[in-house]
């Protein structure tokens, strides 16, 4: 059984790894983790045509509601169905599902608590984090590294938030690719 873990591990590794080498020119992404996410959740989450985002830390010294809204327009277009769209939200929305993205250290375990998260270390360049939530817990996560900003509109910024949220909304669990084969009924 420790093999079919370790292969899984291995699996999404390789994923990230894939992944980021593929991503625009300056981006950087360190890790992926896909552990409770569905492609059905996702899709779900979007029922209404959006999905909020609530922004930790800010990395710029633009306004925390200016630096936010250039998070969702960077997000945007990011999920496997380009027709759902990232709203900003304040940290008391409650909603089920969710975006987090902190700017600053970050842990798996914690990105989703209520209350949220602080952000430690918003710096550009800094670590970044973000998390497709389900309650309290990341259904995935992608961590990666804030690029050196000119400030909250720098196409830097928005080239890393679509290649982490590509990462974060992929169609299907990449650790559970496997099943997808012909005549499958998993996917």
């Amino acid at each position: 059984m420790e093999n079919y873990w370790m292969s899984k591990r291995s699996l999404a590794a390789a994923m990230t790894l894939t992944l980021a080498s593929c991503g625009p020119s300056g981006t950087v992404v360190y890790y992926a983790d896909y552990g409770r996410y569905s492609g059905s959740a996702a899709t779900y989450a979007g029922i209404d045509g959006y999905i909020p985002v609530e922004v930790i830390g800010n990395p710029t010294e633009a306004e925390s509601s200016h630096f936010a809204e250039h998070i969702v327009q960077g997000l945007d277009g990011s999920h496997f169905n380009p027709a759902i769209r990232f709203v900003a939200s304040d940290p008391t929305d409650d909603s089920q599902y969710r975006v987090v993205a902190v700017f600053g250290a970050a842990r798996q375990g914690a990105i989703c608590s209520q209350p949220p998260p602080t952000a430690s270390g918003a710096t550009s360049p800094g670590p970044m984090a973000t998390a497709f939530c389900d309650g309290d817990e990341a259904a995935s996560f992608v961590s990666g590294r804030v690029p050196t900003l000119t400030g909250a509109d720098d196409p830097a910024l928005g080239a890393q938030l679509q290649a982490m949220g590509k990462m974060l909304f992929p169609p299907t669990n990449p650790n559970y690719s496997h099943d997808c084969e012909e005549d499958s009924i998993r996917c």
